[in-house]
């Protein structure tokens, strides 16, 4: 019986062993089994890449240039009252195209080299007098180009200001006075029939050029004509934006680059291109900063605000060649100021130090100019941190 309840006893310490036994630790092996794991390495590889980041400027929204038509002088005042218009956008504006009527008078555009300067009455000449017939020969008119104010030169502005619907009207100085005609030689010259007539400078503006398109019109019925007056506006341009950029940031822009707009008022932004880059620096007329003018234009959406500037964003990838780089994390400073990078053993020994000379640092990249025995070269592995 006694050997029985031995054996019995045997059994139930054993299973007790089995069961217990792993859990049953010391101090020591629950201190050890607490510890943290012994860290590892992350690491990274050193590759060659451009460092770059945005150049962020700030720019203004400026008009597209145009050829802006104003008034004649003497057709403006407090009774120039504008009575037609008779262009509009898209339409094309070519030598003798009646352009508007103030008061009833025309307004028609001539391509001269320059304004009238006054009314032309007959017995007149001058430099005036032939750009005039100019213009009237380039319509199909046959007017001589002498320079005078002749009978022929007045019969083709007749007939100029009636095809456009007017009738020019007679010189009121004296208008039953008849303007001689040139007869066969050794004739004397016989007056005609129709009376002398005066080409009043407010029914004549300059055009620069045949062909123009209207891009905008300004006058409408009703209108007086002022001295701060535009008819109407050709061969305009989509308004640009413009940044004054400093020295040490315009070599970083070139033409052909792209950017991002931002209105940061509203949240909007666009996709603008580097048109024009200025090689002179100068006070800009138009938003009075001084610097390098840089031109953008928009591709696609256009963003206008006259109160506020944007915030213009430029990648100068482009322009910039590719280096040895690392990310930022792994270069380690010294007391003495030098820098270092790591490389991981195989083994358990420490990371070696390797001194660098580190450049430039973008986008949490940072340039590696030189190395110790060049040991860091494109593909060496560098730590950057434990976990």
């Amino acid at each position: 019986m006694t050997l029985i309840i031995m054996a019995a006893a045997v059994a139930a310490t054993v299973l007790i062993a089995i069961f217990l036994g792993p859990r049953l630790r010391s101090p020591q092996q629950a201190a050890a089994d607490a510890a943290p794991p012994p860290p590892s390495q992350v690491t990274a590889t050193v590759e060659r890449r451009p460092l770059s980041e945005p150049l962020t400027l700030r720019g203004s929204v400026v008009p597209g240039p145009s050829v802006k038509v104003v008034p004649p002088v003497d057709a403006i005042g407090p009774d120039s009252v504008v009575t037609r218009v008779a262009v509009h956008p898209g339409d094309v504006v070519r030598n003798g195209t009646l352009l508007a009527e103030q008061a009833g008078q025309p307004i028609f555009g001539l391509v001269l080299p320059f304004r009238l300067y006054r009314d032309i009455a007959p017995a007149m000449s001058g430099p005036d007098v032939r750009e005039v017939q100019k213009a009237l020969r380039k319509l199909g008119y046959l007017t001589p180009v002498s320079g005078a104010f002749d009978a022929p030169t007045q019969t083709a502005l007749r007939k100029f200001f009636k095809a456009g619907g007017y009738e020019l009207q007679p010189d009121t100085a004296d208008a039953a006075t008849s303007a001689p005609v040139p007869t066969a030689a050794g004739d004397s010259p016989k007056a005609s029939s129709a009376p002398q007539v005066t080409l009043k400078r407010a029914t004549i503006v300059r055009l620069s050029e045949s062909g123009q398109k209207v891009t905008a019109v300004h006058v409408k019925v009703g209108d007086v004509l002022t001295a701060e007056s535009v008819l109407v506006e050709l061969n305009g341009k989509a308004p640009f934006l413009r940044v004054m950029v400093a020295q040490d940031k315009v070599q970083l822009l070139k033409k052909g680059q792209t950017g991002t707009v931002t209105d940061e008022g509203s949240t909007d932004s666009a996709t603008a291109v580097i048109v024009t880059v200025s090689d002179k620096a100068k006070t800009d007329s138009v938003t009075g900063a001084l610097g390098f003018a840089v031109d953008l234009q928009f591709r696609g959406r256009v963003l206008i605000a006259e109160d506020r500037t944007f915030r213009v964003d430029i990648n100068p990838s482009g322009n910039v060649k590719a280096v040895l780089a690392a990310p930022v994390s792994a270069l380690y400073a010294r007391a003495d100021g030098t820098t270092f990078v790591l490389l991981p053993t195989a083994d358990a020994k420490p990371a070696s130090e390797v001194t660098v000379v580190a450049g430039q640092q973008a986008g949490g990249w940072v340039e590696i100019a030189s190395s110790v025995d060049d040991k860091v070269t494109e593909g060496t592995v560098v730590v950057v941190g434990q976990q």
